[in-house]
């Protein structure tokens, strides 16, 4: 028998982690002469309803025979040769959810066994940091780890891999049970979006999750449907110089990128951070400010910041706290030449540390910090909260000039990212699961394109299309993720980099078959990663509900329908606020009538006050005497909340009145 799976977990931890940093792993089909891409295998799920492809390789010419069994019965057996090429390819005939069955595809002497195997509804679950998001990360991750006893519910992880060309199959992986061993590091939104199903439905869910944060949307497309847009094909053209070889140097400077951040310099330490280092050659800074405000260059590598204090005598018998307000990357603190704190991320809500009244001098003291400006990232929010020191008589500023220098420390290696590059990833995570059967597709991601809406505005609806045919079904329901709120609320009118990405999403909808889930409620200001994936995942599961069941539940949330002017008031109809009609008028708890803006024909917003009778609004402004358009919640952190008797939110938008 020849059964020659390869797995991730067998190997050696160094080997795991080189293939791990690396990127890539050879994907070559197994020299044994029969063979099957590793998605096949035991305890799969294999899509109810459908004739599913099965396909694999052999010795050329050699006759490969499939048998399917329940327990000892054989339900169903069929042959076909392999091709000049080795290639072969089956259908098993259509089938409604169940199991367990066995599968046996025999060549000559060889033999594939995979057992435990179900029918029943498979996705595919991609996208970026989001949608990889852990079910252990996730808003009360142990409870849910220690209550997933669904053994009906199973995963396929697809591992991180970039390739320069299309994989005949992926890096590794297995199918998954889900149990209180394995959900941990699952998908945490497909986790909950799968068991939902599986309790709604009583059918096994099997999830083939392929995701990789911080990756584009053109990451995950083939090359030839980016060739043909304009937006994306000299990027294309440009990544057909790039070869293994690269990947693996970019892999050695990755290394050394992260041994420059982390390493702990103990004598530069000393010296940089002693009250009687010379710095009055250093440039200055008034803080708190990010590098995306700082009046210079963009710099990405290592910089040191002093700041020098005198502590009044009301503080000096106080129990003192420093308060950094929020560091927007990796730092160490340093008082008077003490270590007072390393912080490997930035991901605490707060940076508080408890002075020991040995670091501290009467009168000058000294404050150090060494950061790591990353990413066009570095320094100090200024909407998080003060820099001080804090104690029970009082506080002390740190605000102000700061002094600081970025050429201490040796230069960052650039890093290429060719996980970012076009098309590698469909290579490598996408291209060898086709054409497995599917029900549909959930999608998370476009927070690495928000600085491009109006390529995204092309790209996700063509993403869209393309695995629809690769998978062998044009309208295949699609459930998308519009991207949550993100960053401080904003009192006023302003411009916003995440209100038109998000309209750039929305304009998927004109694709049959697609589902919008608006987050704009459940983010996070301060975290890019919500935690709260149970809510969204049940957006998707309504969504999903609707579009591949066809029940009628209002699952696109409440949407804009008629815009009239009334001289200066514009009313607007809300549709999508679910059934009965007398719902309308229900005003829920939680409900916030902020986010409303009109414009004059000078394009200028300003906020707008709302009465709402039921489904109507009725906005004005005295500022906008004669609005010409309305929009809703177009800030990065959208403050409104209006839901319907689902409890969906009403999405953002931007319209033009009728006059």
């Amino acid at each position: 028998m020849c059964n020659r799976r390869k797995f991730m977990g067998q190997m050696p931890m160094l080997l795991l982690a080189l293939s791990w940093l690396l990127g890539f792993v050879a994907t070559a089909a197994d020299p044994c002469p029969l063979w099957m891409p590793k998605v096949f295998g035991t305890h799969m799920v294999l899509q109810r309803n459908m004739a599913v492809p099965l396909w694999g390789r052999a010795m050329p010419g050699t006759e490969v025979r499939i048998a399917l069994y329940k327990e000892d019965l054989l339900l169903e057996q069929t042959a076909v040769p392999a091709a000049d090429d080795g290639s072969w390819r089956v259908k098993l005939q259509a089938r409604a959810a169940g199991g367990p069955f066995r599968l046996e595809v025999r060549a000559q002497q060889d033999t594939l066994l995979l057992e435990d195997v179900w029918f029943g509804e498979v996705f595919l679950a991609g996208g970026q940091s989001n949608m990889e998001w852990q079910v252990q990360q996730a808003l009360h991750g142990q409870e849910e780890i220690a209550a997933a006893h669904f053994p009906l519910v199973r995963f396929f992880k697809v591992p991180h891999n970039k390739q320069p060309a299309v994989q005949e199959d992926v890096a590794g992986g297995q199918w998954q049970v889900g149990s209180p061993a394995t959900v941990a590091e699952f998908s945490a939104l497909a986790y909950f979006f799968a068991r939902d199903l599986h309790r709604l439905k009583n059918i096994p869910v099997g999830i083939l999750q392929a995701t990789w944060g911080g990756t584009p949307v053109e990451a995950w497309m083939p090359r030839e449907a980016l060739l043909a847009n304009s937006w994306s094909a000299p990027a294309a053209q440009a990544a057909d110089s790039i070869t293994v070889a690269h990947f693996k140097q970019d892999s050695l400077d990755l290394l050394r990128f992260w041994e420059l951040v982390y390493q702990e310099p103990t004598q530069l330490e000393a010296r940089l951070s002693a009250p009687d280092y010379d710095d009055s050659h250093w440039e200055e800074v008034e803080m708190p400010v990010t590098m995306a405000d700082w009046d210079r260059d963009a710099y990405e590598g290592i910089v040191w910041l002093r700041k020098t204090f005198v502590l009044p005598e009301s503080l000096l018998s106080d129990s003192l706290e420093l308060e950094l307000g929020r560091p927007e990357l990796n730092y160490s603190v340093f008082v008077n030449g003490h270590l007072l704190a390393r912080n490997v991320w930035n991901a605490e809500e707060q940076h508080r540390y408890t002075l020991p009244p040995e670091f501290l001098l009467p009168g000058k003291n000294l404050l150090t910090v060494r950061m790591a400006f990353l990413w066009g990232g570095g320094g100090f929010s200024p909407r998080h909260g003060p820099m001080q020191l804090r104690g029970n008589s009082g506080s002390l500023a740190l605000s102000g000039r700061w002094k600081y220098r970025e050429d201490l420390e040796p230069s960052l290696p650039l890093i290429r990212n060719y996980h970012r590059y076009p098309a590698f990833l469909y290579n490598g995570m996408i291209a060898p699961l086709v054409p497995y059967g599917l029900a549909g597709f959930l999608w998370y991601q476009g927070e690495d394109n928000v600085a491009s809406p109006e390529a995204y505005a092309e790209l996700f609806p063509l993403l869209i299309s393309q695995w629809r045919t690769l998978f062998g079904k044009d309208d295949l329901p699609f459930v998308f993720v519009q991207l949550a709120n993100f960053l401080p609320e904003q009192e006023e009118p302003d411009e916003s980099s995440w209100a038109p990405l998000r309209a750039a999403q929305e304009r998927a909808l004109h694709l049959p078959a697609a589902g919008m889930v608006v987050s704009t409620d459940v983010g996070n200001p301060h975290n890019i990663h919500p935690l709260n994936k149970q809510e969204v995942a049940r957006r998707m599961l309504l969504q999903m509900r609707e579009l591949l069941y066809g029940e009628e539940l209002q699952a696109g949330g409440p949407r804009p329908g008629t815009l009239e002017v009334q001289g200066s008031v514009v009313e607007l109809t809300l549709e999508g606020m679910g059934t009965p009609a007398s719902a309308c008028s229900l005003v829920r708890p939680e409900d916030r009538l902020e986010g409303f803006e009109l414009a004059g024909a000078d394009g200028c917003y300003h906020t707008a006050s709302v009465q709402r009778s039921g489904a109507q609004l009725r906005l004005e402004s005295p500022r906008v005497p004669r609005p010409c358009s309305v929009r809703y919640n177009w800030f990065d952190n959208p403050p409104g909340r209006l839901y319907n008797v689902w409890g969906l939110p009403l999405r953002p938008f931007e319209r033009l009145v009728n006059k």
